[in-house]
């Protein structure tokens, strides 16, 4: 993770994120690992299908978990120029869908479609989503603030085919057109169903447990 400053200046970071898919909403965990002053702050998201989503914030130097209330989820996310809000998945059914039109990301064919929160804690009113036509995947992703003004782009790359079945970025570029800020993540390693990878002895994993996502568990790695 990168974060650039209006003039260009930078700052780098390491993370690890583990994601649990579920019929209900999805469960994250994102962690820093470096530099040494941020590392061990965590966040945790249970994602609410029909409802706000519950977030939690793990502080190392106090060794506590804070609980993010609704209307903070809508600022920074430890400076980037993520939101707590952007942690969550883009779940179909918490959105009311337009069709816009036919475009172009870069030479690849997309649908334009926008997105309204049906959500009542947001920070935007509204995402335009660039979706590639074959292997549908968001190419692009508008955002604009509650006055209707246009506030960040992110942009995905270097895609990935996972297992023949599963699209995912290495790349995702968000810039915040308001600030002149960015904030870049470039994926070394990406794992679908970690009981397909062997361990570092050559021992089987298993697969992520809903124990791991609990703020027991956070206060505890």
């Amino acid at each position: 993770m990168t974060l650039y400053d209006p003039r260009g200046d930078s700052v780098k970071r390491e993370v690890v994120q583990a994601l649990l898919e579920g019929k209900s909403g999805d469960k994250s965990v994102v962690r820093f690992m470096t530099p040494a002053d941020i590392r061990g702050v965590a966040a945790l998201t249970h994602e609410k299908i029909g409802g706000t989503d519950d977030s939690w914030l793990y502080l190392p130097a106090s060794r506590r978990v804070r609980r993010i209330s609704g209307a903070n989820r809508t600022g920074s996310f430890q400076g980037t120029e993520f939101t707590y809000e952007d942690l969550s998945s883009l779940s179909v059914e918490r959105y009311g869908w337009t069709y816009i039109r036919d475009s172009r990301v870069k030479g690849e064919p997309v649908y334009v479609l926008e997105a309204k929160p049906r959500y009542r804690e947001t920070g935007y009113s509204k995402i335009l989503i660039s979706l590639h036509r074959s292997h549908f995947r968001a190419e692009k992703m508008e955002f604009f603030d509650k006055a209707g003004r246009k506030l960040k782009t992110l942009t995905s790359s270097r895609w990935a085919h996972l297992h023949g079945r599963f699209w995912r970025a290495k790349k995702q570029e968000m810039s915040n057109h308001q600030t002149g800020k960015r904030t870049v993540l470039e994926t070394e390693n990406i794992r679908l169903n970690m009981a397909l990878y062997p361990g570092k002895n050559g021992s089987s994993r298993k697969n992520l447990s809903e124990a791991l996502f609990t703020r027991r568990a956070l206060e505890g790695m």
